[in-house]
């Protein structure tokens, strides 16, 4: 009995089933109880050879493909192998598929499945669309793959030595990046000062010596592989993309940039532009490798998995997070025109009177108490205070 507790097997809880069933039926008759018992050691150890075929699986693995060989595995271990040593006969199985096929064409019964299913899917769908660190790993490996497919398909497992190298990197950047100096600030002790400043310095030399052996092993794992510069360049700047997008209305080292730059086209929206180009950017390259795979006919599933990774969840995420804060911000002064050079000179100023800096063509708004500021300006004061700044009429 205790075994069958143990190594709970199909098999052998089958065994267990029957023993504890034919047990108080055979308790009177000792010699058919053994018989019966027998005859269940033979089941179970017919069933043992049959299943340990299942080895010889990784033989035939270079002949067929991993799906074909898991699906015949599935059919032999749930039909063929309780068929041939008697846990069912062939009478009864067939019984039970058209049953089920009976079932199946039940139009009520399939709706019910397909509902069910489709909730499932669903459900899928929201989980993996809410795990943003996956999602974006995800989507690194499914772009990277691909475009090994299409631009080198002779270099195997290049999508993987480059993935690996640019997260290396990535995480070298920002482990140099963060800098805790505070905690060593706090220190009053010359001792404990010097304890934590050798602590410090310790563990950043381990990281980088950790990340040389990384990188080192990488290059003598994978000298071998040639990829082509057009795949190094695209998967790079996929990769940069997909990992620093930032959020909306963050103020990051990009948007930084670009504001100095003072394009007055974007009316200080830049916290929202940017983001919104970087998601929707990577979106555009994943379709466009897409449409060159499906160009060559090949890769098909794998097109449409990226197509549903890359393609249309990034899509739904750019909508959800980049596109509708940004729509709300400018809805802000969206029913406010902007000014003409006309108007702007018939001002006789064209100093914006909040910064009191120079207003430009497509930078100034003009509210409907005629006057004029920055658009950028004018979108503060009105989320801020919901007035003009000048004769306080309501906005």
């Amino acid at each position: 009995m205790f075994p069958a507790m143990i190594h709970p097997t199909p098999v052998v809880l089958q065994a267990f089933y029957d023993d504890v069933i034919l047990w108080p039926i055979m308790v009177g008759n000792p010699y058919r109880y053994r018989a019966a018992l027998q005859q269940l050691e033979n089941r179970n150890a017919t069933a043992g050879c049959l299943l340990a075929l299942l080895f010889l699986i990784p033989l035939a693995a270079r002949l067929y493909s991993m799906v074909t060989l898991l699906s015949l595995a599935v059919i032999y271990v749930t039909v063929i192998v309780p068929v041939a040593t008697g846990f069912y006969s062939a009478g009864s199985l067939f019984a039970r598929m058209r049953s089920m096929a009976a079932l199946m064409w039940d139009t009520e019964m399939l709706r019910y499945c397909v509902r069910r299913m489709w909730s499932f899917v669903l459900c899928l769908h929201g989980v993996y669309t809410h795990l943003d660190n996956i999602h974006t790993t995800t989507n690194q490996i499914l772009f990277f793959l691909l475009a090994e497919k299409v631009l080198c398909p002779e270099q195997r497992m290049a999508c993987l030595y480059c993935l690996l190298f640019y997260t290396v990197l990535a995480y070298l950047q920002r482990s140099l990046h963060t800098r805790h100096w505070s905690q060593l600030l706090n220190e009053n002790s010359t001792a404990d000062f010097l304890k934590l400043t050798t602590a410090f310095i310790i563990v950043r030399l381990g990281k980088g010596i950790a990340m040389s052996m990384v990188l080192l092993t990488f290059t003598l794992q994978f000298n071998h592989l040639e990829p082509t510069y057009g795949f190094v360049t695209l998967t790079f700047i996929y990769f940069l993309l997909s990992q620093y997008k930032g959020a909306a209305g963050e103020e990051t080292y990009i948007v930084s940039s670009v504001r100095s730059l003072e394009l007055h086209v974007l009316e200080g929206f830049e916290e929202y532009w940017i983001p919104l180009a970087i998601a929707s950017s990577t979106v555009v390259l994943s379709a466009i490798l897409v449409l060159e795979a499906i160009w060559q006919f090949n890769y098909l599933i794998l097109c449409l998995i990226v197509g549903y990774a890359n393609i249309y969840v990034c899509g739904l995420q750019v909508l959800d997070r980049y596109w509708s804060p940004f729509a709300v911000q400018r809805a802000v002064i969206s029913l406010f025109p902007l000014a003409t050079l006309r108007q702007m000179a018939e001002r006789g100023d064209t100093t914006c009177p909040i910064c009191l800096d120079d207003m430009r063509l497509f930078s100034a708004r003009i509210t409907p108490c005629s006057h004029i500021f920055h658009g950028q300006c004018l979108r503060k004061c009105i989320i801020q205070f919901g007035q003009c700044p000048l004769c306080k009429q309501p906005l």
